[in-house]
């Protein structure tokens, strides 16, 4: 209320000494009038400066340093006239804003901690992996041994493809849109959700139309709605 207080008594005193001037008041009037308006105006002006001035330039400085990086600006709110609505909101902003990039800091973190794990954990699967088929390569391996071997190639290819799995989601943070075939974004989320489905007794399947045109989008992120929806 007070810079439409200030606006107002500056419209009005403006219009009175328009009229003094213009001769429309007394003489005496027109006397009193500009006598008030040399004492008031430093008045007004410094009431101008500490009220409103002040405050604004505190605002487009913490505009500025939010626009640098730094979101834990804030601004001194003492007040509740409309530049104390302001600085109320713009707080909240900035809360608002270090939130997320710390959740997004975090995420990124786990991802970064991820990826080591991965690249350590794949590494002995495809060891296992390659020796399981070194073995079934051996014509003469018995086939009891070979069904082992079988069985010890498909889980070991399985926990790679989960691993790589959980590696897309982790990325998923990061946008990249392209030609997306659905089908095998909605194969490759069955795959993701199917081990605990399994736990579950729960059987899963899809008939999936193979004339299915693409879409263009994020691979990673419709795989994360799909498996959503099937949780």
């Amino acid at each position: 209320m007070l810079i439409v207080g200030v606006v107002v008594a500056a419209m009005v005193y403006g219009a009175a000494v328009t009229l003094a001037l213009t001769g429309n008041l007394g003489s005496a009037m027109a006397v009193v009038v500009l006598i008030v308006g040399a004492v008031l105006l430093p008045v007004a002006l410094f009431i101008v400066r500490r009220r409103i001035w002040t405050p604004l330039t505190e605002i487009e400085r913490a505009i500025r340093r939010v626009s640098e990086g730094d979101l834990s600006t804030q601004v001194p709110v003492a007040r509740d006239d409309e530049l104390g609505t302001v600085g109320t909101h713009f707080n909240h902003m900035t809360r608002v804003l270090r939130d997320r990039a710390e959740e997004q800091g975090r995420f990124a973190a786990a991802g970064e901690l991820l990826g080591g794990v991965a690249h350590e954990v794949n590494n002995p699967l495809m060891a296992i992996a390659s020796h399981a088929e070194l073995r079934l390569a051996d014509g003469n391996l018995p086939a009891e041994q070979r069904n082992e071997m079988q069985s010890i190639l498909r889980q070991a290819q399985r926990a790679a493809k989960l691993l790589r799995g959980l590696l897309r989601f982790v990325r998923a943070g990061e946008k990249r849109s392209a030609t997306v075939n659905m089908n095998d974004v909605v194969r490759s989320a069955i795959d993701l959700v199917s081990y605990r489905f399994t736990i579950d007794e729960i059987l899963i399947g899809g008939r999936l139309d193979p004339e299915l045109p693409t879409v263009v989008g994020d691979a990673n992120r419709l795989e994360q709605v799909i498996v959503n929806l099937l949780s």
